[in-house]
């Protein structure tokens, strides 16, 4: 029985077949299983249900009812993951609606809450919530400790001292690949950014290395988990970081694998950590390059992306010689950003084989009730942009795009980049779960070679086990 049930969830971006090339993926986030693992350092108990997305609303209500007694105060969802994230005028997920309607019925004094980093931009929803915005790991237990009348004294949050992701019962296979966090907040503040904790002082919000020594080895013997996404900001965040994380990897009893965000720039600036990162259990990173053309660069604080990038990508290629490669991420609607040269980009993208890269629309939002707002989004008239329509607070206008446009060029971007792109990073991941394949089986093969009905016929087989799991325990 749980004091919490927290519905788990990773939907990824809907959009063009091309674009979009498999719709359902059976991923864990690992924001719900870290609060879970938590909070029952306190006492609580709380149960995490996974890829709820997927599977059947009466699956998903049989397994959350296993797990409700007089005791449990409230159930909970993660938006994180519920859709693109970029409408402020979203209802619930269809799921949702069916799973809660007939719960709320059945348990009527049962609290429902919303966390995630989308909770405050639901303002459609269909049912009142419980909101909780951003980090709400302090907000979580405050809450629940007020519904169980404790007055206690808790020491804040720490990311440091973090010590596992994952309790039990969560019917984790050994071909996973798994979410953990190694650190939390960004040292850099990029204008178009909004994620918290921007600017954040070095070697700040970092665990302890021995820690996450303990918890790889820990999960590998308990579910022989290998494979991890570091889903921190800046893996690369430190030269010190990436030795211990080096160091730790040359002592494990397995091959540690994993992919994550890292800045190149970083990496140029510390040659030596090219070694270290292979040597670290790096296979695939993502480069949030946003930009090579100089002036675009210089606005988002990134200037030497401008005219560093190009080049130590061709150096970098060379020197890991595809034992790790890379998804690199652009931004349509920047600064001094044309069609011009967003088709020179592509240009230069496919002829120097970049493995896969991404187009993004920019996303800025004017709406005052944003927590963590970008620098864009606090001085919007600064660097160029308007709103000038009152009733909408996302569409936009610069001197070269608006975000309807910025958008269309994004998809016809992606679409004719569809044939060059390999499998990386995040679906190297992704195809792997579902494959249950290694990534040197993936690495080498183009996105376009994966076949979609395959990887789907396998995920949900996946899935199936999980909620046959979930309801024989």
């Amino acid at each position: 029985m749980a004091n919490l049930i927290i519905w788990n969830t990773f939907n990824p971006i809907k959009g063009l077949e091309k674009t979009n090339p498999v719709p359902d993926v059976a991923s864990r986030t690992s924001g719900p299983h870290q609060l879970a693992s938590w909070l029952t350092e306190f006492g609580y108990s709380v149960k995490v249900v996974d890829f709820c997305h997927i599977m059947y609303s009466s699956d998903l209500v049989s397994i959350t009812e296993k797990h409700i007694s007089d005791d449990t105060i409230a159930i909970g969802c993660s938006t994180t993951f519920w859709d693109d994230g970029a409408s402020s005028n979203f209802q619930e997920p269809e799921w949702v609606i069916e799973s809660r309607s007939i719960l709320e019925e059945r348990y009527p004094k049962i609290d429902w809450l919303l966390g995630g980093v989308d909770a405050y931009l639901k303002s459609e929803s269909k049912f009142d919530w419980k909101r909780f915005v951003g980090y709400d790991e302090d907000q979580i237990i405050r809450y629940l400790d007020e519904k169980l009348g404790k007055d206690e004294i808790r020491n804040p949050f720490n990311m440091k001292d973090v010590s596992c992701h994952y309790t039990d019962g969560l019917g984790i296979t050994p071909t996973e690949v798994l979410p953990i966090q190694l650190s939390r907040g960004c040292q850099f503040k990029c204008t178009f950014c909004r994620a918290p904790l921007l600017g954040k002082k070095k070697n700040t919000y970092v665990r302890d290395y021995g820690v996450v020594e303990k918890e790889l080895l820990n999960m590998y013997d308990r579910y022989g988990t290998t494979r991890y996404y570091f889903i921190d900001d800046t893996v690369n965040e430190t030269e010190d970081k990436i030795i211990a994380l080096a160091e730790i990897a040359q002592k494990l009893p397995f091959k540690l694998e994993w992919v994550g965000y890292l800045r190149l720039d970083l990496i140029a600036k510390k040659p030596n950590t090219i070694e270290l990162l292979k040597l670290s259990g790096l296979r695939s990173a993502f480069f949030g390059i946003e930009s090579f053309n100089s002036a675009t660069a210089k606005s988002i604080n990134k200037p030497w992306y401008g005219w560093g990038a190009k080049d130590f990508l061709i150096e970098l290629k060379d020197q890991w010689k595809d034992d790790i490669n890379w998804t690199l991420s652009f931004i349509v609607g920047l600064p001094h950003e044309t069609i011009e040269t967003l088709d020179e980009t592509q240009q230069w993208l496919i002829e120097n084989k970049m493995y896969s890269w991404l187009w993004n629309p920019l996303y800025i939002n004017k709406t005052s009730n944003i927590p963590d707002k970008s620098l864009f989004e606090q001085n919007y008239s600064k660097y160029g942009y308007i709103f000038p329509n009152p009733n909408n607070n996302s569409y936009w206008i610069n001197d070269y795009w608006d975000s309807e446009t910025a958008k269309s060029k994004s998809i016809q971007l992606t679409v004719d980049k569809f044939e060059h792109e390999k499998v990386a990073t995040w679906r190297l991941a992704e195809y792997s779960n579902s494959l249950e394949c290694s990534f040197d089986e993936l690495m080498p093969k183009f996105t376009k070679e994966i076949e979609r009905k395959i990887v789907r016929t396998k995920m949900l087989k996946q899935v199936k086990n999980y909620v046959n799991y979930q309801l024989s325990i």
